[in-house]
C-alpha cells in the first residue's frame, strides 16, 4: 500500500511540474519584524501622487500592465481574507507594482570538434578542439509587486517575477504574469479562512 501512495505522490508532483509551463524566477521578501495578522485592509496605489512629469513618461502599455498586476494582486489579497478599501480610507497596506522589460545580450559557448592528421597513418579526433562563442539577444521581463505599510512608511512584503519574454504572445505573457503573482502570494505569511 505504501508503494502505491508513493507512486501517486510522484505522479501528482510530475503533473504539477508539467502544468507549470513557465520557468520564470520568483523571489519573495518580507519584513520579519512585522506581524501580518494586524493587516485587514488594503488599497491600490492609483498614481495620483506621482509627479506629473514622471507620470507623463510612463508608456500607456506599461501603465495598463501595472494596473493589471495591481488588480491580480488585489484578488490574491482578497483570497487571503483582506478587504479592499479606497485609497482615501487609510488602508493598512498599499499595493504598488512595476513592470519592466529590457533588451539583454547573452553569450553561450559551444564545443567545436576538430580532426588532426599526424603523418600518413595517424588520425586523431577531438570532440572539443576549441570553444565557439555565440552572442544572442533576448528580452527580459520583470514584474515587481510591493505591499507597503503607510504608517511604517516602508515595504513589508515584496515579490519579483523575472523571465524571458521573447516569442511569447500577449496571452502567454498575461498567463505567466497571473502565475507569477499567484506564486508571490502563495508565500504571503497569513491566510485567513
Amino acid at each position: 500500500m505504501r508503494s502505491r501512495h508513493t507512486w501517486l505522490m510522484l505522479a501528482g508532483a510530475a503533473w504539477l511540474c508539467a502544468c507549470s509551463d513557465s520557468n520564470d524566477t520568483v523571489t519573495v521578501r518580507q519584513d520579519p519584524s512585522v506581524d501580518f495578522n494586524q493587516y485587514t485592509t488594503f488599497a491600490i496605489a492609483d498614481g495620483s501622487t506621482l509627479d506629473p512629469d514622471v507620470a507623463a513618461r510612463i508608456p500607456a502599455t506599461a501603465r495598463a500592465n501595472m494596473d493589471y498586476i495591481n488588480q491580480q494582486s488585489a484578488a490574491e489579497l482578497v483570497d487571503h481574507g483582506l478587504t479592499q478599501v479606497g485609497r482615501d480610507q487609510d488602508p493598512d497596506l498599499l499595493i504598488v507594482s512595476f513592470v519592466y522589460t529590457s533588451d539583454v545580450q547573452g553569450i553561450t559557448y559551444t564545443c567545436v570538434p576538430g580532426t588532426y592528421w599526424y603523418d600518413y597513418w595517424y588520425y586523431y579526433w577531438d570532440p572539443c578542439a576549441w570553444i565557439q562563442p555565440y552572442v544572442y539577444d533576448y528580452t527580459a521581463g520583470s514584474v515587481l509587486v510591493t505591499l507597503s505599510d503607510p504608517v511604517l512608511m516602508r515595504v513589508v512584503f515584496a515579490g519579483l517575477v523575472q523571465g524571458v519574454v521573447d516569442g511569447a504572445s500577449a496571452q502567454e505573457r498575461q498567463l505567466r504574469a497571473d502565475e507569477g503573482v499567484e506564486r508571490i502570494f502563495n508565500q504571503y505569511p497569513v491566510t485567513i479562512p
